[in-house]
């Protein structure tokens, strides 16, 4: 079976945020993930608020499940820095919930675009 996919366009504007997490929920309940939804919903909130401070341009939020996994990408058109996990800074919160949550996730930087991006084992296996 080829993997489901759902991607959608965010602008830099601080209701997207919101407007991201109902795309999530929405694409995972289509795909019966509801177990998925609460963690992919905060993951996806946290990232896409880490690509407005960090980022710039549209940001992007791209969905794919294949039947074990949900992988989950965020990208923007990139900016002046990237987002980072440190242990003792205020900062970086969002990145550690990713890290909690997770079961693997990185950052990947090109010329022109950022994405962070991370993959989820599901509880569902409809």
């Amino acid at each position: 079976m080829n993997p489901r996919r759902g991607t959608a366009s965010f602008k830099r504007e601080t209701g997207e945020v919101a407007r991201s997490r109902r795309f999530v929920a929405r694409t995972l309940r289509a795909w019966e993930l509801r177990s998925e939804i609460p963690d992919l919903v905060l993951l996806t909130s946290e990232l896409v608020s880490n690509a407005l401070l960090h980022g710039a341009g549209e940001i992007s939020v791209d969905l794919s499940y294949d039947k074990r996994r949900v992988r989950l990408v965020v990208s923007d058109e990139g900016g002046r820095s990237l987002p980072h996990l440190e242990p003792h800074e205020l900062g970086g919160r969002g990145l550690r919930l990713v890290d909690l949550l997770a079961d693997s996730w990185g950052i990947d930087k090109q010329a022109d675009e950022t994405q962070v991006w991370l993959v989820k084992h599901t509880a569902s296996r409809p």
